[in-house]
């Protein structure tokens, strides 16, 4: 006579078990371990109300990521909504309002 097919399956089952918990048991993982933190980034803010238009931000954005300095002194660029590109990624666009003329800085966001 053979073992039963219940027999066999509550062996199975009592030895999948027991490779499952071995684990647990070893001494090697029961040490403390340092906690994994992921530095989430949250977010980038800026004040559009202060922004004057110096674009000083544009100029330091290329510099930190070594990328071409814009002229800050060339306030044709203003004349025209610009976008950021793989060139700059910081860009400052006025906009002429019934309140006056306003503007907006535009970025990647690739300091995160």
């Amino acid at each position: 006579m053979g073992i039963g097919r219940r027999t066999f399956i509550k062996g199975l089952g009592a030895g999948i078990a027991g490779v499952g918990t071995a684990g647990l048991s070893s001494p090697r993982n029961l040490e403390a371990k340092e906690p994994v933190v992921k530095k989430e980034f949250l977010g980038v803010l800026v004040d559009t109300t202060r922004c004057v238009g110096c674009r000083s931000c544009e100029m330091a954005c290329a510099e930190t990521h070594k990328m071409a300095v814009p002229d800050i002194s060339d306030t044709s660029v203003l004349e025209k909504v610009r976008q950021t590109s793989e060139r700059q990624w910081t860009v400052v666009n006025s906009y002429k309002t019934d309140k006056g003329e306003i503007f907006s800085k535009r970025q990647c966001m690739n300091c995160n």
